[in-house]
This record gives structure tokens, C-alpha cells and sequence, in this order.
């Protein structure tokens, strides 16, 4: 499954964090799978077994979606915050085809806001991915935009009801399929755009994708140069572009910078591969100033950034030296806390993963256990 770069041009400070104090912190853990989802791994079913989460919000709501061997293998969930769960599922998801190219098949939501509205893609049985918007009343709302596209994806909504994204255009002319920037408006107007130095004359890593969407509606992204290097951009509610290299993102092709997250006051996480492809987290501020999200001390591994709050805590997940994934959180004073759900398996591509952080410092995401199932987790810090 999918799931989901502009650049300045003025001279940015690094700033390299000391080494901050960690702690291991179990927090509270609440662990769940939805029923039906599948408890093995099966031979040739190319979906992720078991129960994956996307995305929480401040009311403690939580959406993914989990897998199954049925005739739609992919079906969304929404879990309220008292544990009661919801399927979703879009009246228009098909039969999927093994092998379509970006493809998701069945209903996959990607992110809820904190009135409860989520959006996501959804695959019909050509294949084809389109997007969709989900009231709390359970009315869908599908979009596949402009209409000359061939897949759209909704990866975020503001609290105004505001949808970013991606979508395929496919050029007549020259016979070239060109990912764009999408924004789609509470009214149901759509903005197609280019970060304006995007590779847009050839096949492979083209284009633009927007990613995350603050109140105001400012957008961030990432897009690809011709060398297939991710750059990252900010687009303002005015459609003026920002477009800023991060400090030791790599320039070899597929390394890079992408964003996650881009708060209320222009803030910006991500991570970054540099030229020897290792992974790195990053803060770039408002002003354009850069904080690197390195290890506490003690730890030598790789960073992986999955969400900021608006806060400016940081969850993200790291590796130890057997592979497996853990979580942590790291605070906007520099404090880490470290967790691993107790379920989670030991082995190499097992452990704890977090995918958002909210404002209340609930942390949700998956686990994969000892047999490669994933399961999903709610973590609340403890004292």
C-alpha cells in the first residue's frame, strides 16, 4: 500500500542537537486487531496481513484499514474512542486486480480530522485508485480529478474540510503519465500544480504529491528532480511556492528529503536519506531554520520522523542492531521517550512502529508480532 518537495533558495542554519536524555518509558498500551482480519500471512496475497492504522486525532479517533481474504481484500475501519468500530467501505471499491500499478485495492482511509471527516483512495476492479471523503454521518463523497486523470489520492483534510493529494495526468501528446499537486476545496474546487522545479518530461520519478495541509490550507510536499532526488516544497494558501534543500539530504538518485507533517505555524517534519543512504529525521521552523532529530545517547541507529503535533512533539521509530523497530517520542525540549509495544516480535522488519502523534500525546500505529502480523496500538505516555 501507498501511503503517501519544494526548496528555498537562502542560506539555512543546522542546528545539530547534543545527544538529549532518553527514557524508556512503557506508557499505557492498548492493543487491538479487527475481527476478520487475517492471522497469518498468506502465500501470493501481496496485502499486509492483519490490522495497519493511518491516522488518530485529538479526540482519541482512530481510521486504517486491515486485510482479508475476501472478494474485497482491503477494507477500511474507524475505531471511536471508546473502542467501538466502524467498517468503511466505499460503495465504489471494486474487485481489485492483482498487479495494477498504484493501486490500493479495496478502501484504504488515510487521514481523519478532528471533526471526525476522513479521506482516502479506494480501487475499482479495472483497477483504478480515486479518492473519497467520508462525513461522521457515513455520507461518501468520490472525486477523481480533473477528469482527464487516471488515479487520485487524498492523503490529508484540514478542519475546514480542505483535501490534499495527488492525482495521474496522462499527457495525449506525449503519451506521459505526470503526477500532480492536489487541493480540493470544501465547495468541491480542484487545484492542480507543479512545484515549479519538478521533472515533467519524463517517464519514472516525475512530478509533484502534496502530503500534509495545516488550518490556513498552506500544503507541503515533496517533488523529484531528473536525477529521481526528492526535493521538499511549501505551497501557501496563495499558491506561492517555497522550495528548501535540507541539510545533508543526499545527491545521489533516490536519496533525497520528504515532509510529513507541516503544523498551523509553517513548521515542517520529515526525514531524509544523505548519500550513503541512511535515514535521518528532521524540524524545519518557520524561519527556516533546520533541527536534525538525532538519537539519544546510546543509541546508534537510523531515524525514521512519522508525525508532529502541533506541539512540536516528534514520534518516529528507530532500529537496533537486530533490525527490529521501535518507537519513540521525542519532545520539543529535547526529551526522549522510548516504547515497544509488548506484543511486538524480536525479529528483523518486527517491532513497533508509530504513525501519529496527537495533541493530547497519544501515540497510535501498528506492530507486527512474532508470526509477521500487524496489529494495531493506541500508547499513552506515562508518568
Amino acid at each position: 500500500m501507498t501511503k503517501h518537495s519544494l526548496i528555498f533558495a537562502f542560506v539555512l542554519s543546522l542546528i545539530c542537537l547534543p545527544g538529549a536524555p532518553a527514557q524508556n518509558n512503557n506508557g499505557k498500551f492498548t492493543n487491538f486487531s479487527i475481527p476478520g482480519a487475517l492471522t497469518a500471512p498468506v502465500a501470493g496475497f501481496y496485502q499486509l496481513p492483519g490490522t495497519i492504522v493511518q491516522d488518530l486525532n485529538d479526540s482519541g479517533q482512530l481510521i486504517g484499514y486491515y486485510t482479508t481474504e475476501s472478494s474485497v481484500s482491503t477494507r477500511g475501519f474507524f475505531r471511536s474512542s471508546n473502542g467501538k468500530f466502524t467498517l468503511i467501505d466505499d460503495p465504489g471499491a471494486g474487485t481489485p486486480v492483482s498487479g495494477g500499478p498504484l493501486t490500493d485495492a479495496g478502501t484504504v482511509p488515510y487521514a481523519i480530522n478532528n471533526l471526525g471527516s476522513i479521506v482516502g483512495s479506494f480501487s475499482t476492479s479495472v483497477p483504478v485508485t480515486e479518492a473519497f471523503s467520508l462525513t461522521l454521518k457515513g455520507n461518501f463523497t468520490n472525486f477523481f480529478a480533473p477528469p482527464n486523470s487516471y488515479f487520485t489520492q487524498a492523503f490529508a483534510i484540514n478542519s475546514t474540510g480542505t483535501i490534499t493529494g495527488r492525482t495521474g495526468i496522462f499527457d495525449q501528446n506525449t503519451f506521459l503519465g505526470l503526477t500532480y499537486g492536489l487541493i480540493m476545496t470544501p465547495d468541491g474546487k480542484t487545484i492542480t500544480f507543479q512545484s515549479p522545479s519538478a521533472f515533467i518530461s519524463g517517464w519514472g520519478l516525475n512530478g509533484t504529491t502534496s502530503v500534509a495541509i495545516n488550518r490556513s490550507g498552506a500544503t507541503a510536499g515533496y517533488y523529484y528532480d531528473a536525477s529521481s532526488i526528492a526535493h521538499t516544497y511549501i505551497r501557501g494558501t496563495d499558491g506561492t511556492f517555497v522550495e528548501f534543500e535540507v541539510p545533508g539530504a543526499g545527491t545521489a538518485s533516490y536519496t533525497g528529503a520528504w515532509p510529513i507533517e507541516i503544523d498551523d505555524a509553517g513548521n515542517v517534519v520529515g526525514f531524509y536519506y544523505d548519500n550513503n543512504f541512511s535515514s535521518h529525521g528532521y524540524v524545519r521552523l518557520a524561519n527556516g531554520t533546520f533541527t536534525t532529530i538525532s538519537p539519544p545517547t546510546g543509541i546508534n541507529s537510523e531515524m525514521f520522523v512519522d508525525w508532529m503535533n502541533q506541539k512540536g512533539d516528534v514520534a518516529g521509530t528507530y532500529t537496533d542492531a537486530n533490525g527490529t523497530y521501535h518507537a519513540f517520542v521525542r519532545m520539543k525540549n529535547g526529551h526522549f521517550s522510548l516504547f515497544s509495544d509488548p506484543q511486538a516480535g524480536t525479529g528483523a522488519g518486527q517491532g513497533t512502529f508509530p504513525i501519529r502523534i496527537n495533541n493530547q500525546g497519544q501515540v497510535a500505529g501498528y506492530y507486527v508480532d512474532v508470526n509477521n502480523v500487524y496489529h494495531g496500538y493506541l500508547w499513552t505516555l506515562g508518568d
